[in-house]
This record gives structure tokens, sequence and C-alpha cells, in this order.
């Protein structure tokens, strides 16, 4: 009875296709993906389905999905997946930025070997408005010192970013004991 119902089993497909966000490659064949609607809550891993026409335009071609990462939850509230809609990565930071459709933007480790090794650990920064300002562009400055996002709300925030060095001064920075006489 159980086989019966698996061989029942089809998948849904939105009558309206849900829209790519970004797409990051990883190697000349495989790339992450970030999807919008039905499709939101995951990361992509994907592999191009035809390596001999990878860059002409074929509606016959069916790229594969090597794996998915789940995206945790930011918006508590309502319990909506909230897509990723943009990506910066800063290998000299060793981090990645990335901006998400309710304005918010959030920063992950980028330990150099994988783009996406998890997804549990982020720092995260409230700017744009939730229900406009979806991320569209992130940003830095030419020395890595500081980031800009721009939204769909209009504005545009800067940050200060700390990198390694900044944060290795400020630790070997110890306070001055009083001499003893």
């Amino acid at each position: 009875e159980e086989e019966k119902k698996e061989d029942d089993w089809k998948p849904y497909i939105p009558e309206k296709p849900s829209a790519a966000l970004f797409a990051v490659y990883t190697s000349p064949d495989t790339f992450w993906l970030s999807m919008d609607d039905y499709d939101a809550g995951y990361l992509y891993h994907c592999q191009f389905g035809n390596k001999d026409d990878r860059f002409q335009y074929n509606s016959e071609r069916q790229d594969v999905v090597l794996s998915t990462l789940p995206v945790p939850e930011t918006d508590l509230a309502y319990g909506d997946d909230i897509p990723l809609t943009s990506i910066l990565i800063r290998e000299k930071l060793n981090c990645i930025f990335v901006g998400l459709k309710n304005g918010f933007i959030r920063i992950y480790p980028y330990c150099g070997t994988e783009v996406f090794e998890s997804l549990n650990d982020f720092w995260t920064e409230g700017a744009h408005d939730s229900e406009y300002g979806t991320v569209t562009n992130l940003v830095t400055s030419f020395d890595n010192r500081f980031a800009l996002s721009g939204g769909a709300d209009g504005n545009i925030f800067g940050y200060v970013v700390k990198g390694d060095l900044d944060i290795l001064q400020q630790s070997s920075e110890s306070p001055k004991m009083p001499a003893f006489a």
C-alpha cells in the first residue's frame, strides 16, 4: 500500500515559476542558486546538465540539483521562508555578505574551501524596510573597511567592517598597570 502511494506521488509545480534571485559559481560546472516564492528557503547546489552546451540556451536541457541547504528562518512571526536576494563574497575578510528579501543583511563566515558549508552560523543586521526593502546590492569599499547595501526601498546604508587586523590591534592593547614605587 505504501509503495502505491509513493508511485502515485507527483511533484508540485507552481503555475508561475519562481524567480532566480542570484547564482554563484563554485566551479566551471556547478553553482549555488537562490530562488524566490515557492522555492524560497533553500540554496540549491546545481550542476549544468550538458557540459558541451552550458553556454548556449537550450529549453530542453535539464540542470541537476546536487544538494540543497536550508536557510534558517528569519521571519519568526510568520514562519515564512525569506529568500536570499544578493551576495558578496569577500575572501580577504573571511566572510560572505548576504542580503535578504525582508531587508536584513547576514554575514556568514567564509573559510575558503566551500562558499556555503552551513547557513547556521551568521550575524544579522536589520537595515532596510521589512516590507519594501529587499536588499538588491551589496558592495565593499576599495580597502574593505566599509560595506554598503542598497535596497528596493530606495535607501543606501553604510557599515564599518571590522577585519582581522582591527580585531588583532584591539586585543593587543592591554590596559596599563600603574608602576609600583
